[in-house]
């Protein structure tokens, strides 16, 4: 295993927060609410039909905490994948559930697309006639199409990206001035006899609603299945109380035994952390990494048996020692280091 092959295997963190909020945004925002408006509707039969947006909403934001806790805590590529792994044991159920969550996706996925762009070319038919096979042949191109702007650099997605963020918030706003200019109370607040009486049927009803409106707010989640192309996924909070740049020596035990490792570190003036940590299983670059007050934590990529995972260091530092933890695939080992030759120098200066 060598630190070359790691790096080149590794996906390029070419996402910052802008584009990691333009691309949950633009998913999110799509094509979903004009699809299901008439199933909610006809679910609710009524105006009432708002509350089932509102009980998505509120769903969607707590599986949205959950997922952003996630997230933070394995900021890897593959979201729920990682997620199940990691949950269950990469040597135990692990390997199943991870395999389950791929094989549903061959089939959810794909669906999901294509009720995306049946919704498109329906509705692009009330700007021009298409007709049956018309349809068809716009729903077909629409799928190449996206196909072709996904197929490059991370990097060049995200520009992608925040260009179709800019035409989803004029969307968001022009749709907001139109109901907000044509707006009708009566619409609203007029309901049917019985309307409000809580019964089965109407909980049914809202459930069924509900199920359609969480639907169109799918998408929050999508940067997680992109941690491993998040640029420093974790920011400095405070400025850096001092400068660990230097070489230090890293002592921890593994599974395999004690080892040693050395990091050669470069701080900037914003704390931000770059350089290389070399040991017996070869010489890695640092990633993504920074200083907050006394806090440090950066990230490399390395093979675990054949496949690239990030390994995260994180802990603090006084003067020429440190300590910390390092996690990798829901493995944490402690480790320590201090700054060789420090100490020596100083009494050489004594003397």
């Amino acid at each position: 295993m060598t630190g070359n092959k790691a790096e080149k295997d590794a996906l390029e963190r070419g996402l910052g927060l802008k584009e990691a909020v333009a691309l949950n945004m633009i998913e999110m925002v799509g094509i979903g609410p004009f699809v299901v408006i008439p199933l909610v509707i006809k679910a609710m039969g009524g105006p009432q039909a708002l509350l089932a947006w509102v009980a998505g909403a509120v769903l969607a934001l707590l599986d949205g905490f959950v997922w952003s806790e996630l997230g933070a805590a394995m900021p890897l590529a593959g979201g729920s994948y990682v997620f199940l792994r990691e949950a269950y044991g990469p040597g135990r159920f692990g390997r199943l559930m991870s395999f389950l969550f791929v094989w549903q996706t061959l089939i959810q996925a794909p669906l999901s697309l294509a009720s995306g762009a049946i919704g498109f070319s329906q509705y692009a038919s009330y700007l021009h006639p298409l007709g049956k096979y018309g349809e068809k042949a716009v729903s077909g191109a629409l799928v190449i199409v996206l196909v072709a702007l996904l197929y490059r650099r991370i990097t060049s997605i995200g520009k992608i990206s925040m260009l179709l963020w800019v035409g989803v918030i004029g969307t968001i706003l022009w749709l907001i001035w139109g109901g907000a200019t044509h707006f009708n109370p009566r619409l609203v607040f007029t309901y049917a006899p019985g309307t409000w009486n809580f019964s089965w049927l109407f909980f049914a009803g809202l459930g069924s609603a509900t199920i359609n409106t969480i639907y169109t707010y799918w998408g929050y989640y999508n940067i997680c299945h992109l941690g491993g192309e998040i640029r420093e996924p974790e920011k400095p909070k405070d400025p850096p109380k001092g400068d660990i740049t230097g070489k230090w020596k890293l002592s921890y035990t593994t599974p395999e035994g004690p080892e040693d490792s050395t990091l050669d570190v470069m701080m900037a003036s914003d704390g931000s952390l770059s350089g290389t940590l070399s040991g017996t299983r070869g010489t890695f670059n640092i990633i993504s990494g920074y200083l907050s007050a006394d806090k440090f934590s950066f990230t490399i990529n390395i093979l675990i048996e054949g496949s690239p995972a990030d390994v995260l260091f994180s802990g603090t530092f006084e003067g020429t020692t440190m300590k910390g933890s390092i996690s990798v695939q829901g493995l944490d080992i402690d480790f320590t280091g201090t700054k060789p030759g420090v100490r020596a120098s100083i009494a050489e200066g004594a003397r």
